[in-house]
């Protein structure tokens, strides 16, 4: 008897139970690639963010490179010894 009932309602509404599971699965894929494109955003800032010290840290490593060699300690000195 339940058997029956719920295929007759199943024969019945199949479609719109079908059309309801895919807007749902559209909402969800939608908000995946929402989520997504944050992580993608968040890990191109990362790069970014990593290039810039790396570039800084070169400048710094090549200006004390073309210094001689008791001038880099006498600028450490200067700059960070208490006044």
């Amino acid at each position: 008897m339940i058997g029956s009932l719920l295929l007759s309602w199943w024969q019945r509404s199949y479609a719109a139970v079908l059309k309801w599971v895919g807007i749902a699965a559209a909402v969800l894929l939608v908000l995946f690639k929402i989520r997504q494109s944050g992580r993608d955003d968040e890990r191109a800032a990362q790069i970014v963010k990593q290039n810039e010290t790396v570039g800084k840290a070169n400048e710094v490593e090549n200006d004390v490179r073309r210094m001689r060699d008791g001038d880099s300690l006498d600028e450490l000195r200067r700059d960070w010894t208490r006044k």
